[in-house]
């Protein structure tokens, strides 16, 4: 095998094998191991490109936390003194010339990387952009001896139903509001303008998309058409759209996609036989709003006051409205709007209309 066509997973699994489990013995008999996380190797997008910046083995030791506590400074230095600068032919200190092997607990990696160990109240569920949960959940487990890594991460395989009706709704309700702007640049000779708004609305029916197929959505462009290649039948249509030149062709296309979403989500909530239409001023087009409020009134619980008061429209979760990568990198930024979520009738959610009223 050309040591440098090996990708990122299995360099690792191969690194704790290798490298790391014949030291482990002594210190932690009883632990797990893997790589999740960040990383375009975690997600199986790694190649040849990703090998000129931040690559190499890296594994994440997970240790019971009290022993964490006791061992996880003098297993690091054993583990540095004793593994080799090379293996395979790739450095094994390569991120600020530090070896890539963190020590930490399943409860502690979570806490720090969603913001809570484990998604208990809807809250919490909101304040976990997809990309996070994604991370968590793909990679793959080298081992796992007393289960909790395993546990925590089955938890989030995905929204649990309400959470995800919830998603659905606020992504239904945002895709129509470029609908008619879409017209009126192309009606005004505004080709730029029509692009613009072309992009933005297929850039939410990509998260419809994901969200209606059960599958977490990648925050970063170049992750996102390689997921959606996966989910068949979309992604020629959406890259046709993206790249016509005429209003009339978009709309078909956009209207060919939803047509085929909306007989999915039939097979989850209760919608009319046929999609309801909405009549502007220019075409008519499927009502994503009156989806929108449809899978509205079947929320139950906490999530029920979670609407705006004046459109009956959904909030939505932290990463359907805040588009800021920065921010939602850190858990200690996204799940700091808690309280807000709590307080439905906060200064964040409170309708601009209110100001002149």
């Amino acid at each position: 095998m050309n040591q440098k066509s090996i990708q990122g997973l299995e360099l690792s699994k191969r690194y704790y094998h290798d490298c790391i489990l014949p030291l482990l013995g002594k210190w932690v008999p009883a632990h797990a191991a893997g790589l999740i996380g960040f990383g375009s190797e975690v997600l199986g997008y790694d190649d040849l490109h990703s090998q000129d910046h931040d690559f190499g083995p890296r594994v994440i030791l997970f240790l019971p936390d009290d022993r964490r506590q006791e061992v996880s400074e003098k297993l690091f230095q054993t583990l540095d003194a004793q593994i080799p600068k090379l293996f395979l032919g790739f450095k094994t200190r390569f991120m600020n010339e530090r070896l890539a092997i963190s020590i930490t607990s399943p409860e502690r990696y979570f806490q720090f990387t969603l913001g809570t160990t484990l998604p208990l109240e809807t809250c919490d569920w909101l304040l976990i952009p997809e990309q996070r949960l994604l991370e968590s959940t793909s990679g793959e487990i080298f081992a796992d001896h007393f289960g909790t890594l395993s546990t925590l991460r089955n938890s989030l395989r995905y929204f649990p139903f309400n959470i995800w009706t919830y998603r659905v709704a606020y992504a239904l309700d945002s895709l129509s509001w470029d609908y008619d702007l879409l017209a009126d640049c192309a009606r005004r000779n505004k080709p730029l303008g029509m692009k613009l708004a072309t992009a933005k609305t297929v850039e939410r029916l990509i998260k419809l998309t994901f969200l209606i197929h059960r599958h977490y959505c990648p925050s970063y462009g170049k992750w996102v058409e390689v997921e959606l290649k996966k989910i068949h039948g979309f992604h020629a249509a959406i890259h046709k759209a993206l790249t016509a030149d005429s209003y009339e062709e978009v709309i078909s296309l956009i209207e060919g996609c939803l047509n085929v979403l909306y007989e999915l989500m039939k097979a989850h909530w209760k919608l009319p036989t046929t999609p309801p239409q909405h009549k502007s001023r220019f075409c008519d087009l499927l009502d994503a709003k009156e989806l929108s409020r449809i899978l509205i009134e079947t929320l139950e619980g906490e999530l029920k006051t979670l609407v705006t008061h004046l459109a009956n429209a959904p909030y939505g979760a932290v990463d359907q409205w805040c588009t800021q990568q920065d921010f939602l990198l850190e858990s200690e930024y996204f799940a700091a709007f808690k309280d807000y979520y709590k307080s439905p009738k906060s200064a964040l959610f409170r309708d601009p209309w209110e100001t002149f009223i």
